[in-house]
């Protein structure tokens, strides 16, 4: 039996760049960026529920404005003793 040796080729391997990619999947953010997006993804669907609920699309019933849920909720804890009902319930 004639030992064959396996044909072997060098490639090079690139370096990773000096600047990493934001879309890398389990990459690396700076302290920057995290906040960036955290921001984004904070006030984003803020925004969206807003225009949306602005807009004669949907019933207010269904989906109230974001300052109406805000408001309601003030209501809630200086009118109708949001903080007992908590209370009771734990």
């Amino acid at each position: 039996m004639i030992p064959v040796e396996p044909n072997i080729t060098t490639t090079a391997i690139e370096a990773p760049s000096a600047r990493s990619s934001i879309w890398v999947i389990r990459g690396l953010l700076s302290v920057q960026q995290y906040w960036i997006f955290a921001i984004i993804g904070f006030l984003f669907p803020i925004a969206l529920w807003s225009i949306a609920s602005t807009g004669d699309w949907v019933d207010k019933v269904f989906l109230p404005s974001p300052l109406d849920v805000v408001v309601r909720i003030g209501k809630w804890f200086n009118q109708d003793n949001l903080l007992h009902d908590i209370w009771i319930s734990t």
